[in-house]
């Protein structure tokens, strides 16, 4: 006799379709984890765990992408369009402005 386990088949529900079918729930419940991690990142920039942040921002735009329903390509053209318009001195500046908001301290 096989088990109950194998005879049901469950199918992965696509990734764009996964938001559409959990509804309002997932997203409200992903909207805290990204509230969450935009805290976190403040903190970890504070005490200057740069990698740390890189992968917290990371993840935060991850989410958004996924609540949103960006795919990779609009993201990649997205990134390609800026890095043409702004030039790589306004880059570094705005990353640098960026780090310094956090500038407190973490003790």
């Amino acid at each position: 006799m096989i088990p109950f386990h194998r005879k049901m088949q469950f199918r992965k529900i696509p990734q764009k379709h996964l938001l559409r079918v959990l509804g309002d729930i997932v997203k409200a419940h992903l909207d805290e984890i990204v509230k969450h991690l935009e805290r976190d990142i403040e903190v970890t920039v504070a005490c200057g765990l740069e990698l740390t942040a890189k992968l917290l921002h990371m993840a935060r735009l991850d989410l958004l992408c996924k609540i949103h329903a960006i795919s990779d390509a609009e993201l990649h053209a997205l990134t390609d369009q800026l890095n043409a318009t702004l030039p790589a001195r306004k880059r570094k500046l705005a990353y640098l402005a960026d780090r310094s908001d956090g500038a407190q301290s973490c003790h």
